[in-house]
């Protein structure tokens, strides 16, 4: 808020030469409160009427004399617009008070107040030469480039040659509640002393008021009511406070007290606050530059401490590092050894004659000893920072779900059944997607109760151009609002006791194929572990085939056989087979030869009628392809050549 101008003196009279500065000047002081005139050249006198006189050039300055000649001194003269070396000149040439360009409008209020108190019913003042000698010196000092400690010793030194006092201090606020003497002319080797606020009212109210405080009689002053105590004993006697004020904010001031039985008179109270004008924005823009030094002092240290805590913590990385390549070559070596051997004996037990159900149970071992051979191989290459090559192929996804469930062992009485379409075939990495179904199985196993069973479900979905897997268990299932989270890294459930990692690297692995995975609530009871792959990846292509194939042997050939030339769904029978061919909309159909009345009615149905059918043995009649059996992979594959490969 703006300091109101008191009722008898709310006139003001604004000299400028410039229109605009005129009128932006008029308008400050009227909304503080002033009824302002406004003339372009030197005024008659007035008495006690203030005078504004606008100094924007240092040409300007001779208008300070002709103002001042027509005042007579009736009227304090107050100077504006004024660049920071002109001060000292513009009080010689007669200002009373004068303001450096920039000033905000609380300083500017502060000054008029100042002038016309002081102008109350007494005749202008000037100030002597050794005063006006010491004004420029301050001025000089306060446009030098000296450091701002130096540059308040100059100030207070130089004041203190003018106005006798006991003591001449400039203080600069460091926040709301202290402040630091930076200089005292009484005491030529002080450095930084700091202070509290409150315990010098005169200091506060003057930086608050942003004007000078006089105190003609500490022991009767009322402002220092609430330190009488502390000041009764001191050889005091009046004190002056001038603010050091630029841009509307006070950054300190200049204390001066006396201690002999007298006041401060009004030449030395006009010299103090001249002074204060000059020094005020360099005390500003030194505090700014103190500020700036300061900031970049602490980011640099703490740059260099960061700097420090990184290069430990990359040495702790480089230690943890090499000690995961040694684990890891260890654990390589530990694994392969026995691993090896395994092999060595289940091959040994395949060359010997076993009934039927072992013959299976050492097959499985064999599998499972060369997988776990592969997951090795990858550990170690992801220890080695290298990416897991993935060797996309087309892999019968519904052969790896049905030999993953011959596989298993009955653990708990617990049974594995791989259902769905009899073959789907797709483009994928086989060792991947087999790691994500022995991981869904697992786990499925291991949340079931005795005697449950487990079930894969594989079988084509959306337009024919997906393959969708579930894996069905009647666990205690999830809560609903967890299954969201079950595939995020280090997650566990209940009481499993892995590290909760294998869905996670489901999901990966998914994602890495252009899929989807997630957990839902099984109908009855239970959890479904569903995922859904492109059946070819982007930008390959390749035939969509349909196999009708009531003898598994056959069918298995046929997935063989057509290896490369496209995506493969085998139908266990013709019925399946037609409810495969109206979802794909095969290229090409094989059938069984056995199977009856498969070509009418294939050629029946509706957007088949044009599709080629090759016959797995003898055709019915010559307008069909026969493929003699067993099936040779370059027939089939010649077959095939005669119709174009669409893109994916």
């Amino acid at each position: 808020m703006h300091p109101a101008p008191s009722p008898e003196r709310d006139e003001i009279l604004v000299v400028a030469s410039e229109t605009a500065r005129s009128r932006s000047l008029a308008a400050s002081l009227r909304r503080m409160g002033f009824r302002v005139s406004t003339t372009r050249e030197a005024p008659a006198a007035v008495p006690g009427c203030p005078v504004l006189l606008s100094c924007g050039s240092e040409a300007s300055l001779d208008s300070i004399d002709r103002v001042a000649a027509a005042l007579g001194g009736e009227q304090p003269l107050i100077v504006v617009d004024l660049q920071a070396e002109w001060l000292g000149a513009a009080i010689e040439r007669g200002a009373d008070e004068v303001v450096a360009r920039g000033a905000g409008a609380a300083e500017l209020a502060a000054r008029i107040r100042c002038a016309t108190d002081r102008y109350g019913s007494q005749s202008r003042s000037q100030l002597s030469r050794g005063e006006l000698e010491a004004l420029l010196q301050i001025t000089e000092a306060a446009t030098s480039h000296l450091e701002l400690e130096e540059l308040l010793r100059v100030v207070v030194a130089r004041i203190a040659e003018v106005v006798p006092s006991d003591r001449c201090s400039a203080i600069l606020l460091d926040d709301a509640d202290y402040a630091t003497v930076m200089a005292s002319h009484d005491v030529p080797h002080l450095r930084r002393l700091r202070i509290e606020v409150d315990r010098y009212p005169e200091v506060r109210a003057a930086v608050q008021s942003l004007a000078p405080v006089v105190i003609d009689d500490l022991h009767t002053h009322p402002l220092m009511e609430n330190v009488r105590p502390l000041v009764s004993t001191l050889p005091v006697s009046s004190l002056v406070v001038a603010p050091l004020v630029a841009q509307g904010d006070a950054y300190g001031a200049l204390f001066l007290r006396l201690a002999r039985n007298r006041a401060f008179g009004e030449h030395e109270k006009a010299f103090v606050r001249a002074a204060a004008s000059a020094v005020a924005n360099s005390v500003r823009n030194a505090k700014l530059h103190t500020s700036v030094r300061q900031k970049r002092d602490e980011l640099e240290a703490a740059y260099h401490q960061r700097y420090e805590e990184l290069a430990g913590l990359n040495e702790q990385l480089r230690e943890i590092n090499r000690l995961k390549d040694d684990l890891l070559a260890m654990c390589s070596h530990d694994l392969r050894a026995p691993l090896n051997t395994l092999l060595g004996h289940a091959r040994l037990l395949l060359g010997a004659e076993l009934p039927a159900a072992q013959l299976r149970s050492v097959q499985a071992v064999e599998r499972q000893g060369l997988r776990l051979l592969q997951l090795v191989q990858q550990i170690l290459e992801r220890g080695r920072h290298r990416a897991v090559t993935r060797e996309i192929e087309p892999v019968d996804l519904a052969a790896i779900a049905r030999a993953l469930a011959d596989d298993a062992v009955g653990e708990r009485g617990i049974r594995v059944r791989a259902v769905g379409d009899a073959a789907v075939t797709a483009e994928v990495d086989a060792s991947a997607l087999r790691q994500v179904l022995e991981n869904l199985v697992a786990n499925a196993i291991a949340h079931s109760p005795e005697g449950a069973e487990v079930e894969i479900d594989v079988r084509l979905a959306g337009a024919a151009d997906q393959v969708r897997i579930e894996v069905l268990d009647r666990g205690p299932g999830i809560p609903e609002d967890e299954l969201p989270l079950v595939f995020e890294r280090y997650r566990k459930s209940g009481e499993s006791r892995g590290l909760g990692l294998g869905l996670a690297i489901c999901r990966e692995i998914v994602e890495q194929h252009g899929g989807s995975i997630w957990a839902a609530a099984r109908e009855g009871g239970g959890t479904r572990f569903v995922f859904t792959l492109p059946l070819r990846r982007e930008g390959r292509e390749g035939l969509r085939l349909l196999g009708i194939c009531a003898d598994p042997d056959l069918g298995d050939q046929l997935v063989r056989s057509v290896e490369g030339r496209g995506a493969l769904v085998v139908a266990r029978s013709l019925r399946e087979g037609l409810q495969q061919a109206a979802l794909l909309l095969p290229e090409a159909i094989f059938v069984e030869a056995g199977i009856d009345g498969a070509a009418a009615a294939l050629r029946s149905e509706a957007g088949l009628g044009e599709v080629p059918l090759l016959f797995l043995g003898e055709a019915p009649d010559d307008s069909f392809r026969s493929l003699e059996l067993p099936l040779d992979p370059a027939a089939v594959r010649a077959a095939l050549g005669a119709f174009p490969a669409n893109e994916a």
